[in-house]
């Protein structure tokens, strides 16, 4: 049977037997065939002259070079689409839209990066002591007239009027610290006989926030909560905060927690116009000891995990109980939206497993944080949201996980004025 005659893809002639080469699955004779090659990506067949090439040095057809490349506006390299630097102007530029697409050679030579977002910019970046901030990220710094440096609004000691090094080498004694100037721990209360030698303890963080920057009222306020609660608690500045600061307190037993005379250091906020529930900006996160969640890591992994999935089941009455908008939750303290135990699981086993910003937040080494709830400065509401954090959390470690979704087991040994609270709030009517 006579073999069928190739012909060249390209220029129609006939091609010899062994004289061919196949590219793409079409024939092409040896003059054409140095004309054509495959898209490396997709295997198209294509002229070389119409090809692209990428920085690897492969051939790429229009469409892959569309999705996958792009060419420096300043030097015409080709550059990788994942590896192309967006530079702007400024932050208003970027928003408008305007920016030019460069490699990162080019980047470097005319931009600076922020070290903030990322995004390089070839003016309105500004050196601080963290490194260069765009315009939209310094509007959480502050300029320190003492050394001359930017710093972020954590580390400025508003009330000396300088940043927390300068008002530290200077002898400044403000009560209020940067964010990351925290005590020595001490634990307060007397530990019941059978847990001697294992702290189990709570403390609490309370955002507190006002319409307007008022130095004075700031000491004052800081200077009376120390009055009525001495060591007991400290305080820090919160970048989320517009005006106000963090009242912490040290690790203590639920007995001495309550002692501290929580009723008048609420009353003493108010008394100097801060706010928290109504301000918006503000928490009341509860610390909660690993050691209240079992004995060994293990067994406390187990009843997080369990406290975990309660949370993204009764989600929807939880944050009525917290006060917070589902907005606020989904920033602050968002659910995990576990499927089942063994995503659960994988949460509350593994500490850190995912970020700080969920309602149970399992990231911390001593503690497990719940920070659902909003803040507030009524006296009873504080207790109840404490009762009812704190009660959930010491239940996770008895309930069964065939249990899981029961309701009244989860909220048994809460106080009765902390019943009276959740059925106010409309939360769990099947059982309250």
């Amino acid at each position: 049977m006579e073999q069928e005659k190739r012909v060249c893809y390209d220029c129609g002639c006939e091609i010899e037997d062994r004289e061919g080469v196949q590219i793409g699955g079409e024939w092409f004779c040896k003059n054409c065939a140095d004309e054509w090659t495959e898209c490396a990506n997709c295997g198209e067949l294509i002229r070389i002259e119409d090809a692209h090439t990428t920085p690897d040095g492969d051939y790429y057809c229009d469409s892959c070079a569309d999705d996958y490349l792009y060419y420096c506006d300043r030097c015409g390299d080709v550059v990788w689409a994942d590896d192309i630097i967006q530079v702007a102007r400024d932050s208003y530029s970027r928003r408008r839209g305007d920016v030019e697409y460069c490699c990162r050679d080019c980047a470097e030579r005319i931009a600076t990066q922020c070290k903030n977002c990322g995004e390089w910019y070839t003016d309105g970046v500004t050196e601080t002591r963290d490194g260069a901030r765009c315009e939209d990220c310094l509007e959480d710094y502050c300029y320190c007239e003492e050394c001359g440096e930017y710093v972020h609004y954590d580390d400025y000691d508003s009330e000396a009027e300088m940043c927390c090094r300068c008002a530290e080498e200077s002898g400044y004694n403000g009560l209020i610290k940067g964010y990351h100037d925290r005590p020595s721990l001490h634990y307060y209360g007397e530990q019941p006989k059978q847990w001697r030698g294992i702290w189990r303890g709570i403390g609490v963080e309370l955002e507190i926030d006002r319409d307007d920057h008022d130095s004075e009222a700031e000491a004052d306020c800081a200077a009376q909560i120390k009055e009525i609660a001495g060591d007991h608690v400290y305080f820090n500045r919160d970048g989320s905060l517009d005006n106000g600061f963090e009242i912490i307190t040290q690790p203590h037993t639920e007995a001495a927690f309550w002692a501290m005379g929580w009723d008048r250091i609420l009353q003493t906020c108010l008394d100097n116009d801060y706010r928290s529930h109504d301000a918006g900006t503000c928490g009341l996160h509860l610390h909660i000891s690993r050691e209240m969640f079992g004995a060994n890591e293990k067994r406390q992994g187990i009843a997080i995990s369990k406290l975990i999935r309660f949370y993204d089941l009764y989600f929807a009455d939880i944050l009525k109980i917290s006060r917070r908008t589902a907005e606020q939750a989904d920033r602050w303290a968002a659910a995990y939206n576990t499927r089942d135990r063994k995503e659960a699981e994988h949460f509350g086993k593994i500490k850190g497993a995912t970020g700080r910003y969920f309602a149970v937040n399992n990231t911390n080494r001593a503690t497990v944080e719940i920070r659902i709830t909003r803040g507030t400065l009524n006296y009873n509401t504080f207790r109840a949201c404490i009762d009812f954090m704190l009660t959930v959390a010491k239940n996770s470690r008895r309930i069964a996980w065939a249990n899981i979704s029961n309701v009244a087991e989860w909220l048994k040994g809460i106080k009765p004025e902390t019943a009276d609270y959740v059925r106010a709030r409309g939360a769990f009517a099947e059982v309250m």
